[in-house]
């Protein structure tokens, strides 16, 4: 697949976008420098290329080189419109599903290697001990230190039953560690978990991010949960990392009246506000406390921040992940594709989740996080115990009160 040209001038033409920076001699553009335009770009791109292609000591891959020019524009707007490979666009698709075959890890790709970001629980990963941090040294014996996390997943994925061979670097260990694992199915529900705890504590583990069965698998759980007796409930969104909006919107109308403003999501260049309010589901008016950490991100946090707006319940925990843009997603020739942030999202009473990404660099805006005692959700405070007493604090406080009176806890919550 050679793209070179032809998709670099139809990106640069059709989206008006602009490369900054690229490869150190174009200026910085402006909407008020008005000789900078996309044909001025896609000129001395080509003629960079040319100059590379010509006189570079090396081999040429025209794919990287494609793929790198994008990237490199996209990381010029923010840290999150990104571009996805072929291999990474199929990708998408399929982060939604239900299961997919492979060995159950999280990865994330920096800037020096492909790293475990998550462990997906009982799958093939966890019982082979990997961790998060370790970095992808190699895969079936071929060199995966410059590899693209699309090209980690592509070959550590396969038919279910099938061995890989892997060999990962870990901070604790001096010599890299070999493993074979062998390949299973990967389930990818929202709600990893539910039970009961004592005094009528229902808990919902819904950390699995928002897919399109979300809503359902809450409602299936909350329903097993009173069953038991739940009287009140912990909603755990630590490690969220966020998903499908409308997803966000159902749960929400789990819990808060409906016609309630959930989000808002606000354009960029004066493009008309969009509110997405809350159905009539019939919610549930049960004391509620939400959990939240480093990792609850997007989706997540709008359903934290609802809320916390409405004081509905109480949220715990530390400062969440601050993912408050909108990426649309845009597919281009060949099977590629890219996200691009289109707008931004605000809570119900008009506070942005997005924190500040102006100054330092996108690594450190993902891995601000690493350091952080949040980040194992087993040693996270508060814990279940304070959660717990948190909800029956919650009761006691309603005891005497109707049963969907708002609980008044905003100012005592943490999140962004």
């Amino acid at each position: 697949m050679d793209k070179k040209f032809p998709l670099i001038a139809v990106i640069l033409i059709v989206a008006g976008s602009i490369i900054g920076g690229l490869l150190g001699r174009m200026p910085s553009i402006t909407s008020a420098d008005s000789a900078i335009t996309p044909e001025r770009i896609t000129s001395e791109y080509s003629e960079a290329f040319d100059v590379v292609n010509s006189n570079f000591a090396g081999k040429i891959d025209s794919d990287k080189i494609s793929d790198g020019a994008i990237q490199g524009m996209l990381w010029t707007l923010d840290p999150h419109s990104s571009y996805f490979t072929r291999d990474e666009f199929r990708k998408l698709s399929e982060e939604q599903s239900s299961q997919f075959y492979g060995i159950g890890v999280s990865i994330l790709q920096h800037r020096d290697g492909v790293y475990v970001q998550s462990v997906v629980p009982g799958t093939p990963a966890e019982k082979a001990g990997l961790r998060y941090g370790d970095r992808f040294v190699s895969v079936e014996g071929k060199d995966a230190k410059e590899w693209s996390s699309g090209e980690v997943s592509k070959n550590v994925r396969g038919e279910k039953g099938t061995p890989v061979k892997i060999r990962i670097e870990r901070v604790s260990s001096a010599n890299p560690i070999d493993l074979e694992i062998v390949r299973g199915g990967v389930p990818l529900p929202s709600i990893r978990n539910y039970f009961m705890l004592p005094d009528s504590v229902g808990y919902v583990g819904l950390t699995g991010g928002f897919q399109e069965t979300t809503a359902e698998e809450l409602k299936q759980s909350i329903a097993e949960l009173k069953k038991q007796g739940m009287k009140s409930l912990i909603l755990d969104l630590r490690g969220n990392p966020g998903g499908i909006l409308e997803q966000a919107v159902q749960v929400v109308s789990k819990f808060v009246p409906s016609g309630k403003t959930v989000v808002s999501v606000k354009a960029a260049r004066g493009a008309a506000t969009r509110e997405l309010k809350t159905y009539d589901v019939g919610y549930e008016t049960l004391p509620l406390v939400v959990m939240i950490n480093g990792g609850s991100a997007s989706a997540a946090e709008i359903v934290a921040g609802a809320v916390q707006d409405y004081g509905r319940g109480l949220v715990i925990g530390s400062d969440s992940f601050g993912k408050g843009l909108v990426q649309r997603v845009f597919r281009l020739p060949f099977g590629t594709g890219l996200t691009l942030t289109t707008a931004r999202y605000y809570t119900p009473y008009g506070r942005s989740l997005q924190r500040d990404y102006s100054s330092g660099s996108i690594y450190d805006y993902y891995t601000h996080l690493a350091d952080s005692p949040d980040q194992d959700q087993s040693d996270v405070a508060p814990n279940l115990r304070v959660a717990r007493s948190i909800c029956r604090m919650v009761v006691f406080s309603m005891a005497d009160a109707e049963s969907n009176r708002t609980f008044g806890f905003r100012r005592r919550s943490v999140i962004r």
